[in-house]
């Protein structure tokens, strides 16, 4: 077993269709509640944590930027509570090179408290786990591997989604705190009523689901609410994963 890790595999179907319906519904929601136009695609930013390119909201709290999204380094650089100072680094072409200081979002003005990327991963947050920085010792390799036709398709519905792979060290530890704590979870991690995982989470007792934009005071501006299902798990399983190096010894 050594240098193995524990994998979890989950089969998610994706209902692309229902989730693009739900978030045209909140654009006429939000923009009623706050008095300003917010898009579709700003909806599910909020939801999400990050636009479609792939930019952080955090870090790009307006628009999508290219700039962000295309660039290793700046893509993932972002923490919510102490923010991030300027670095200097060597880019992998051996040049030097500034990564530019980010405020922190610790009242989660840019970044939800209930945005996914937010819930899964509260970087340098405390939480319901401990003191700030454990939540490092508990994150897992995920990847994640598209099947189906991408929507749309001349035949809508079909069964589209993603095959979740996650490698870790515990499933208690890791994979079930995500999963059963946070997720699905309106009080956790941040213990600040922060809502649920809108995107993944999934409510046992068929309720609605709620996520709550805040003013700097805590004090509620705006609810997004359902009790639809877009991303519904159909199969997997815990594994045990052999290191390549004891793979390699086979031959």
């Amino acid at each position: 077993m050594r240098n193995g890790s524990f994998l979890a595999f989950r089969r998610l179907r994706q209902d692309v269709a229902k989730f693009r319906s739900f978030l045209q519904q909140q654009s006429a929601v939000l923009t009623q509640a706050l008095g300003q136009a917010v898009s579709a695609e700003e909806v599910g930013t909020l939801v999400v944590g990050r636009w479609t390119d792939g930019s952080p909201v955090l870090l790009a709290p307006t628009q999508p930027n290219a700039a962000i999204s295309s660039d290793d380094m700046l893509v993932n650089d972002f923490a919510y509570s102490q923010g991030t100072p300027e670095m200097a680094v060597v880019g992998a072409n051996g040049a030097n090179r500034i990564i530019p200081a980010e405020p922190d979002d610790h009242l989660a003005q840019r970044c939800p408290y209930f945005g996914h990327i937010r819930k899964v991963n509260p970087r340098d947050l405390p939480t319901d786990q401990g003191i700030p920085g454990r939540t490092l010792t508990f994150q897992m390799l995920r990847r994640g591997i598209p099947y189906g036709p991408p929507y749309p398709t001349s035949s809508e519905p079909t069964d589209r989604g993603l095959l979740f792979l996650a490698y870790q060290t515990s499933f208690k530890r890791q994979f079930q705190v995500l999963n059963s704590q946070w997720m699905n979870n309106p009080s956790a991690p941040e213990l600040t009523n922060e809502g649920h995982d809108l995107l993944v989470g999934q409510n046992p007792t068929g309720t609605d689901r709620a996520g709550t934009l805040r003013d700097v005071q805590g004090a509620p501006r705006a609810t997004i609410m359902t009790a639809e299902r877009w991303v519904i798990p159909t199969g997997g399983g815990f594994f045990f994963a052999p290191s390549v190096s004891f793979l390699r010894s086979l031959n």
